[in-house]
């Protein structure tokens, strides 16, 4: 299910999620954190377009 999230609340869900993965990884920083959440977000990415072109191609 979607939920829509407003400019105003990406700030707060983000600093949410980032303090909670630290809680529960704290040996890892906040950089580290960030390039672990852009690379699921570009590979996940990834998956999603191929598996839509090989639908619609």
């Amino acid at each position: 299910m979607n939920v829509p999230i407003l400019p105003g609340d990406g700030y707060a869900l983000t600093t949410l999620l980032i303090r909670q993965m630290l809680a529960n990884d704290p040996f890892l920083s906040s950089d580290v954190i960030l390039a672990i959440v852009r690379k699921q977000a570009e590979l996940a990415g990834t998956v999603e377009g191929g598996a839509h072109a090989a639908q619609h191609g």
